[in-house]
């Protein structure tokens, strides 16, 4: 499926009774246009400034459609588009500090690893 149809048709999402524009992230009580089972997406493994509008909390992000908001996530993201990061040292830290933090909440699934 091409990614714009399955954003609008499985992902963007309204509340069922208001007239809302379908966003994606209308709400605990909104629901996609298609029905859908599971959807299988990736994202870069590692994280970088690209990744602010999926990784960071819902009102700073647009593509944010399960909620996921830590405030520690968004101060490393700001500093990662600071004049601090120009620093190679100083930005790996910040990306190492923000991949063991979303790695520690995990906040979408992950399947367990063949060990468990």
């Amino acid at each position: 499926m091409p990614w714009p149809t399955l954003l609008r048709q499985n992902v963007m999402n309204k509340t069922p009774g208001y007239n809302q524009e379908p966003g994606y992230n209308n709400g605990p009580d909104a629901v996609s246009e298609q029905p859908w089972d599971m959807i299988i997406m990736a994202f870069t493994p590692t994280p970088s400034p690209h990744l602010v509008p999926a990784c960071s909390s819902p009102a700073r992000a647009g593509l944010n459609y399960w909620g996921y908001s830590d405030p520690a996530v968004d101060i490393l993201f700001d500093k990662l588009m600071s004049k601090e990061a120009l620093d190679t040292n100083a930005r790996k830290q910040m990306y190492a500090d923000i991949s063991r933090t979303i790695a520690d909440d995990q906040p979408v699934f992950s399947s367990p690893s063949r060990a468990e």
